[in-house]
């Protein structure tokens, strides 16, 4: 599906393909119960933008020119998501999130959070190596590994933390509230 317009809501029945588009304002995307969210073009997006799809389904947005100017949030209709991927060619703002399977987030700048993380899988983070990636949150529950990329890094878990391989470029500043252990290189 590929769209031009100032405020756009997409919803369909199954999964749906988002194509090469243009948004000025808000985008509103909803697979309302059989299928998984992805694209297959350059997704401009100027306002906020919203992805909702069924429990237990995927989103991935992982074109590697998407522009999201503003919030990206990612929901299931009820339940949790499965696996969410997002490519940003910005900085981006991690919404609240509830996944049961991995987070992958590459960004052309800074990543930061801006409500609770709470994923079951593996979580990828990549800001490249000049840009901060700060998950400061009290409450964020990572339970398996956390893989990141970025110049300054602040990592902040409720619970235990593991570390996976990871390449920082500056500092790296790590608080859980159980025990932390490494799964993989760290590179600081």
């Amino acid at each position: 599906v590929r769209v031009t317009g100032m405020n756009v809501e997409l919803v369909d029945a199954n999964a749906i393909i988002l194509g090469t588009s243009d948004v000025n304002g808000t985008y509103a995307v909803t697979a309302t119960a059989g299928g998984d969210i992805t694209d297959d073009g350059a997704l401009d997006i100027d306002g906020n933008s919203t992805f909702t799809a069924a429990s237990g389904r995927n989103i991935t947005l992982d074109y590697s020119t998407h522009t999201f100017d503003g919030t990206v949030t990612f929901a299931a209709a009820s339940g949790n998501l499965a696996n969410v991927t997002v490519t940003d060619s910005n900085a981006h703002i991690l919404q609240a999130l509830n996944i049961t399977g991995d987070l992958s987030v590459t960004a052309g700048g800074h990543i930061t959070d801006g409500g609770i993380l709470d994923i079951d899988g593996i979580t990828t983070i990549s800001a490249g190596t000049s840009n901060n990636v700060t998950l400061d949150n009290a409450s964020h529950d990572f339970t398996d590994d956390v893989r990141l990329t970025g110049m300054n890094v602040e990592l902040v878990d409720t619970n235990a933390l593991v570390l996976g391989t990871s390449d920082i470029n500056g500092t790296y500043a790590v608080t859980a509230g159980g025990h932390i252990t490494d799964d993989g290189v760290l590179d600081v």
